[in-house]
């Protein structure tokens, strides 16, 4: 009689009739064979897809566990997993006497024969008298460190399960990283160890998929021995029958493939292998149509049941590493994509060489997939995915630019550059109180810079900076509009993704701003201007082709020169608002617009304005030399309320430069800019034009 769920845990205990077969049985222990704990839980663990009756409901089988020690029995009964799952688990824990330990052999009986009394005492007689054939099996641990049995039907199933199972309690061990707190002197160790958790739970998610496998092969083996010996037993016509209404099916089941009905695809190519279990198109099929339905573990089981030369191996290969690639085992993925790359058979390779370069960029093997994309663009003959290839180029040379420059620390910039000014502006303390010279004068300007980087990382910036920027004209007269500018400031930078998905980067930053100059002419240069508050920058990438920012500024001006009506003394508040188009798939053609508006709050009234600000750039690359061109038009309306001139000023500003890069160290950038300036005040109006080039330098360690 079938026993109950109840009776879960309710051993049956048959002792053997002769003592000698006990001594023999505890010699036969002795060899190799792991002993498990007869008084705590233990969980065995059976796949059988003949088992599984009733897709609708959890099935229920026996299976038999004898002590080779002691020669005791216990049938124990198992439950399927999940309905239609195939896949059965069972928990027994049973006294055995004084006995600390049992050698458990396991049985797998004809459930038909185990539910009859007759049936049930002929095969405890064959396990008795060695008769029965005891399966292969590997003890494990389970999530909650109870002892498991898992099982199998051949030697080969339950080695691969061993190796299996060994290789991801390696990788447990190594992905162990204590969760303490990490100090900042030693953020790079935290990371380094962060990303070692992270390759080691991708390989265990791989481990995982694996096991998952063998089981599924298991049962993929018993379905297919099935089907072919039903197969043997039919008559010729019968055969012949079914492989006509195979062939229908399957070119049923492509008609669906191609309209995109993938699960009924599936549906139909399972029902063709089943009428022709022979024809292994129809399995290959199959298999194909799992991947496109996202079942990619069965589909590898699959695919790896086609006997070698059944079918088209290049594909084989292909849909393999593609299978692999989608549930992250990248290691099998390279392996299988590179079969389909070696068959050099378009589009299959490159679409192959594609996937392992984005496997080994998972890897963080940066170099070896740059190689890969490479091939794609030397040997594909798909325009779009040469495109996405050369995109996967870029992107890694950045990664490796990032990762190169995360570890130096220390910057330092220096620049010169010459200047042929058409009017030099005196007083230039800022662009309200500045005059025009009506003189023209070439002029040097020198820059220097250093910043120290106290994080840099792929979600945090923070750093230290200091600037200098020296102005000296060539005219002794416009000497007291040449400025030195001292700044310091403190930029950290925050990057993450909104709830939307969108990826953000947002920018704080506080600073101090000193400006030097000669008011009289002759006199030592000295500290007229200190500016000093905070800037906020949140830039947030809307798509591929579009960037928005959005700014705040408040400044404080503290001058030591003026006074009076002229005290431009005061709190500044600046709110703005751009966007950045990519205009190329390389994003090389940049447009750019600017747009913000200024209160300054300043304590002389003729300091006091409003301000409205709008800009377009347009970069893109010059087919001559490597140089970039940029392309700049801006303009601003300001007005002065209190004024005792009621003044508004009108400024246009236009800018043709080029760029260049002059390898590792070395940049150029020079052209021409042009600025009129339009005011109610006849004092403030001036015109000028600035041809310009200068030299700069960076060096990181």
């Amino acid at each position: 009689m079938r026993l109950r769920r109840l009776s879960l845990y309710l051993p049956v205990l048959l002792t053997l009739a002769f003592s000698s077969s006990l001594i023999s049985a505890e010699k036969r222990a002795k060899k190799k064979r792991p002993p498990i704990d007869p008084n705590r839980q233990v969980d065995i663990k059976y796949g059988n897809d003949i088992w599984n009756q009733d897709p609708t409901r959890l099935d229920e089988a026996t299976v038999i566990i004898r002590d080779a020690r002691s020669g005791k029995i216990v049938l124990i009964n198992l439950f399927e997993t999940a309905p239609d799952e195939a896949v059965f688990k069972g928990r027994f824990s049973v006294g055995w006497g004084t006995a600390k330990s049992l050698v458990p052999e396991v049985y797998i009986p004809l459930q038909e024969k185990i539910n009859t009394k007759q049936g049930k005492e002929k095969i405890l007689s064959e396990i008795k008298n060695r008769k029965m054939k005891r399966k292969p099996f590997i003890l494990t641990r389970g999530e909650n460190g109870q002892q498991v049995i898992e099982v199998f039907d051949t030697k080969q199933q339950a080695k691969l399960a061993l190796s299996n199972y060994r290789q991801m309690l390696m990788v447990k061990r190594k992905a162990s990283i204590p969760e303490t707190v990490v100090s900042k002197g030693n953020l790079a160790l935290a990371e380094k160890m962060a990303e070692a958790k992270r390759q080691a739970e991708i390989k265990e998610k791989a481990l995982n998929a694996e096991a998952e496998r063998i089981r599924m092969q298991q049962l993929e083996e018993k379905k297919r021995l099935e089907r072919e010996a039903k197969e043997r037993a039919l008559a010729k016509a019968e055969k012949e029958r079914r492989k006509k209404l195979a062939v229908k099916i399957s070119q049923e089941a492509m008609d669906l493939y191609r309209k995109g009905k993938y699960p009924e695809a599936q549906e139909k190519f399972e029902q063709a292998v089943e009428l022709d279990p022979t024809n292994k198109s129809y399995y290959f099929a199959y298999g194909i149509t799992l991947y496109s339905n996202k079942k990619f573990n069965r589909s590898i089981v699959i695919f790896n049941s086609i006997p070698t030369g059944s079918v088209d191996e290049k594909q084989k290969a292909y849909y393999l590493g593609m299978a692999y690639f989608r549930i992250e085992d990248y290691k099998n993925a390279i392996e299988k994509l590179e079969i389909a790359i070696a068959a050099k058979t378009e589009p299959i390779s490159s679409g192959a060489s594609f996937y392992k370069g984005l496997a080994l960029m998972a890897k963080k093997s940066w170099e070896p997939a740059k190689a890969s994309f490479q091939w794609v663009l030397d040997n594909s003959k798909d325009p779009k995915l040469d495109e996405k290839a050369e995109e996967m180029i870029e992107k890694i040379a950045r990664i490796q630019n990032f990762e190169k420059n995360k570890a130096k620390k220390h910057i330092l910039t220096a620049g010169a550059g010459l200047q042929y000014d058409s009017n030099v502006l005196l007083q230039s303390e800022s662009a309200s109180t500045a005059t025009a010279s009506d003189k023209a004068d070439v002029r040097f300007s020198g820059t220097a810079g250093y910043e120290y980087r106290i994080r840099y990382d792929k979600e945090r910036e923070w750093s230290l900076k200091s600037d200098l920027l020296y102005m000296y004209s060539a005219k002794s007269e416009n000497a007291k509009a040449d400025p030195m500018v001292i700044s310091l400031s403190s930029p950290y930078v925050f990057k993450g993704k909104t709830k939307s998905g969108k990826g953000f980067k947002s920018l704080i930053k506080t600073k101090l701003d000193m400006i030097y100059m000669d008011p009289v002419e002759g006199a030592t240069r000295t500290d007229i201007l200190d500016t000093y508050g905070v800037e906020w920058d949140y830039t947030v990438i809307e798509s591929e082709t579009k960037f928005t920012k959005y700014s705040t500024k408040l400044l404080n001006n503290n001058s030591h020169t003026s006074s009076g009506d002229d005290d431009s003394d005061g709190l500044s508040l600046l709110l703005g608002y751009g966007n950045t188009w990519f205009l190329d798939k390389k994003k090389g053609i940049i447009l750019v617009n600017d747009n913000d508006f200024t209160y300054y709050n300043g304590k002389g009234i003729n300091q006091k304005y409003y301000k409205l600000n709008t800009a377009v750039t347009y970069l893109r690359p010059l087919n001559w030399k490597d140089f970039s061109q940029i392309m700049k038009a801006s303009l601003y309306y300001s007005s002065y309320p209190d004024s005792s001139a009621s003044r508004t000023d009108t400024n246009i500003g236009l800018n043709y430069l080029l760029s260049k890069k002059l390898g590792e160290t070395w940049s150029f950038v020079g052209g021409l800019t042009y600025t009129n300036n339009n005011s109610t005040d006849s004092t403030k109006k001036y015109s000028k034009f600035l041809l310009m080039s200068m030299f700069t330098g960076t060096w990181k360690f």
